[in-house]
């Protein structure tokens, strides 16, 4: 968004960092300014976490009077509250987006309080679907609204580190239990049973990959499972896939589902609150219950027995980029942005 902004000239974007500097994920372009504030410090007692964040809080408050901007957009739950509370008399209208399902992510009970108690003082709560605006607390519900991630096609031109084999189910995201990955490796093992030419690839690294690679050793189908850890140019691996699974538990609005998409890859995914307001279900994709094996493998079985059907989900899929197309979104964006300069009167 910011990249966008400041090549058409339409905002000054200053985006401020609370780690310290590193290479960013997404490049910023020019006439961004970033600022790395170098706040992300570990706390064991319970005492250096109330310091700790009090000096964020701080440094954060600082910032802002550094770069006077006209408005402040916070994202992420503890970054949201730690935002709104340094601006606290400060006259500058804030706005905190969501990332997730805020009905099924935990963030701990000190945070959880917290934000119930600040996002109210906040003057617009932004969450990513209308599932996520409903899930927020009452008092941070009456001030939100739902703004969708924008989606472009993402560049596939770079090439795998090495071929993938195929035909081939592919699933990317974080190793951890919230992404369902345990699910998907019994599905794939059911519906793969009598598909011998099928392989699963599973890229992406974390704290659940020793337990996920002996649950497919104990499903007798780690020969045809592969690991491939963290990956750079995701679009690439699209680009070696027939079919994309999402098993999450919970979801926010899926990056990963909608680059899928994009490149016209047929996707199943659980039927998370992200994943339900990204696919139109049996036009460009097929959702499934959360946690549901049994459906998750009839699904998978279903697709790769029928690659015409495949073709035609895929070419419908491709169409996400219109319904959530960057125009579209940042669109959403500006109109909020003058009606906050516009003040509170005008807020629709």
């Amino acid at each position: 968004m910011v990249n966008r902004w400041a090549a058409r000239g339409a905002l000054r974007p200053v985006v401020l960092v609370l780690e310290g500097e590193r290479a960013p994920a997404y490049p910023m372009g020019q006439g961004v300014t970033v600022l790395w504030l170098n706040l992300a410090k570990n706390s064991s007692w319970a005492l250096d976490k109330i310091a700790n964040n009090l000096r964020r809080i701080q440094d954060i408050r600082t910032a802002l009077q550094e770069t006077r901007p006209d408005i402040v957009v916070a994202f992420q739950d503890s970054t949201n509250v730690l935002t709104i509370l340094s601006c606290l008399g400060a006259g500058l209208p804030v706005v905190v987006s969501e990332r997730t399902d805020p009905a099924r992510h935990r963030i701990g009970a000190a945070w959880s309080a917290l934000r119930a108690l600040t996002y109210p003082l906040a003057a617009v709560v932004v969450a990513q679907t209308e599932a996520a605006r409903k899930a927020l607390p009452w008092p941070a519900r009456r001030k939100a609204l739902a703004i969708p991630n924008a989606i472009l096609t993402p560049n596939a031109d770079k090439g795998c580190a090495s071929p993938l084999p195929r035909p081939l189910v592919l699933g990317l995201g974080r190793l951890s239990p919230e992404k369902g990955f345990s699910e998907l490796l019994r599905a794939f093992a059911l519906a793969a049973a009598t598909r011998p030419a099928w392989r699963l690839a599973i890229a992406g690294d974390g704290p659940q990959g020793a337990e996920l690679s002996a649950l497919a050793h104990s499903l007798g189908c780690a020969e045809r499972v592969l690991f491939v850890g963290a990956v750079q140019n995701v679009a690439s691996w699209f680009g070696q896939a027939d079919l994309f699974a999402l098993p999450s538990h919970y979801e926010g609005f899926p990056n990963a589902l909608c680059e899928a998409m994009a490149l016209g890859l047929p996707c199943i995914a659980t039927a998370t609150s992200g994943a339900a307001a990204i696919i139109r279900p049996e036009v460009d994709g097929l959702l499934v219950a959360v946690g549901d094996v049994p459906q998750m493998a009839l699904s998978l079985a279903r697709l790769m027995d029928a690659p015409q059907e495949r073709a035609r989900l895929g070419a419908a899929a491709r169409e996400v980029t219109k319904r959530f197309g960057e125009d579209q979104v940042l669109g959403l964006w500006e109109k909020l942005f003058r009606e906050l300069r516009r003040g509170p009167e005008c807020m629709s």
